[in-house]
């Protein structure tokens, strides 16, 4: 059985409402609910500015990319900071060439806000970094 929308909502807001999403941040273990025992990948989730601001990440195995699991669980996440939460905005960041990743930010309803260069760095390799955002008012349009 996928990991339905519905389902990553509930396991998120169950999950979260037992840990404090603060400046220290939150992680939550995605699994499919027919086969709890395997992990498909996990989100992160932080505030800042006195938990006004949200910053959201994720990360699935290859064996899972494609599928929707991301995207179902990050949308879950992004609705858990707006309506239980409260933040003003959220935002995340991409290598740029990471196209599949564009896709799962921008089906949550983010878009692109800016790109900084040879900023993102994974030990000596660096590269550019895409910046996403969405404001509160743009989640209730």
């Amino acid at each position: 059985m996928p990991y339905t929308r519905e389902r990553a909502e509930i396991s998120t807001v169950a999950d979260a409402a037992k840990s404090e999403i603060d400046e220290g941040g939150l992680n939550l273990t995605v699994v499919d609910a027919s086969s709890p025992d395997q992990i498909l990948g996990d989100v992160y989730a932080r505030t800042r500015w006195g938990g006004r601001c949200g910053y959201i990440g994720y990360t699935f195995h290859p064996d899972y990319w494609g599928h929707g699991y991301a995207t179902e669980a990050c949308i879950a996440l992004v609705k858990y900071m707006f309506t239980d939460l409260g933040v003003s905005r959220i935002e995340s960041s991409l290598q740029p060439e990471n196209v599949p990743s564009a896709r799962v930010l921008e089906a949550c309803g983010m878009i692109v806000e800016g790109w900084t260069r040879e900023s993102y760095w994974v030990g000596d390799e660096c590269s550019d970094d895409m910046l996403y955002g969405m404001r509160r008012t743009d989640w209730d349009a």
